[in-house]
């Protein structure tokens, strides 16, 4: 099947997009940006909600619609960001996570709507998919759009990748309290810094952590008050991460279980993505497998947590594949090969073309035993 060269104006509208920083809880510059350059294609074709995300449904009213999504956060705390360009290789934080993704779907808008038809389409340019967004996006997006949604692809990460696994987590801050006093004349006091401590030194040995089952993390610690005082309060992030709605949870319990053992402590919970498994016979893995075939782009499978994570738990038949190559995510050398747009490009017009091809009849849908922690 046959398919458009990419636009001559892609690399210009990246460029620009990457400009605009869109810290995860801060996307609404961005945001604003996508509805107005859309409007400038067809007035009142995007539709911002209230979430941040803006919405643009190609399907003029159809029932069911295949949802393709990108989010628009990116995870450094800039408003404006500055794009390096080596040759073919661009460099800018965010830029391949996830700016090239918003342009790619802001280009095939554009396409559909400029050509009058109609594909049974809702495209989504979500907020809140980074650091301790939560998803909230896509989890409104969802609470208001799952009924209509037969199935869903969240564009992201390398343009080989596809995620079978949707990995969840739960993150909790975690807040110690001691007697405190003298560091001298009190010593013996309970420092909340040397029970928290205890605690830590514990999670190594706590639970049969694995690569790819279960795995934890500190992010980030601080307590005391001061070098002679012995120490009131201590806290540390943590995070858990599985694939396994069940393993997670017990692995939770444990944890904390232990941290009351140690002393006086409050679990908040300031984080949690639910887990999923991408059905295997669902049409869209079967649709998107030809796409890769047809393209020659390889078929990496992996657990990841995205935007995946919320459609599935909403009981949404879904998956997160990329449209780009590119590496060093998460960091201000982050590249991206510019030349893999091309067939980031056809794979985004092949796989929506050859999903038009399929009538949409009854709505399907996933189990939700691998939904939300409880």
């Amino acid at each position: 099947m046959s398919y458009n060269e990419l636009p001559a104006d892609a690399l210009s509208l990246l460029e620009e997009m990457c400009q605009i920083g869109a810290p995860t809880g801060q996307e609404l510059n961005r945001a604003l940006f996508i509805q107005q350059w859309m409007e400038n294609v067809r007035p009142g074709a995007a539709v911002a909600d209230e979430d941040d995300n803006v919405l643009v449904d190609l399907s003029a009213g159809q029932k069911y619609v295949w949802l393709l999504d990108a989010h628009t956060d990116t995870v450094f705390p800039d408003d404006h960001l500055h794009v390096r360009k080596q040759g073919t290789i661009w460099r800018c934080p965010g830029i391949y996570d996830n700016t090239v993704s918003c342009v790619l779907l802001m280009l095939l808008a554009r396409q559909f709507l400029s050509s009058g038809q109609a594909p049974p389409v809702l495209i989504s340019f979500t907020s809140g998919e980074e650091g301790a967004g939560n998803l909230r996006g896509m989890q409104g997006l969802m609470k208001r759009n799952a009924q209509k949604i037969q199935g869903a692809f969240a564009f992201d990460l390398h343009q080989s990748s596809v995620t079978v696994a949707a990995i969840g987590s739960e993150r909790l801050l975690c807040r110690w309290a001691g007697a405190g006093g003298h560091s001298w004349k009190d010593f013996g006091q309970l420092s909340a810094i040397a029970i928290m401590a205890k605690w830590l030194a514990s999670l190594e040995t706590m639970l049969d952590w694995e690569n790819g089952k279960l795995s934890y993390n500190l992010g980030e610690i601080r307590g005391g008050n001061g070098i002679n005082i012995i120490a009131t309060d201590a806290e540390v992030s943590l995070e858990v991460r599985s694939s396994d709605t069940a393993l997670l949870i017990e692995a939770v319990h444990k944890i904390k279980q232990a941290g009351r053992e140690h002393g006086t402590v409050n679990f908040d919970l300031i984080g949690r993505r639910p887990c999923g498994i991408v059905p295997q016979d669902w049409l869209g893995l079967k649709v998107l497998r030809d796409v890769h075939r047809e393209l020659e782009l390889g078929w990496t499978e992996q657990a990841n947590s995205t935007n995946a994570n919320a459609i599935l738990a909403a009981g949404v038949p879904a998956t997160c594949s990329g449209l780009a190559i590119g590496g060093d995510v998460h960091t201000r050398n982050e590249w991206l090969e510019t030349r893999s747009l091309e067939k980031g490009w056809a794979k985004l017009q092949l796989l929506t073309a050859r999903l038009s091809l399929h009538a949409l009849g009854e709505k399907s849908c996933v189990s939700r035993s691998e939904s939300p922690i409880v």
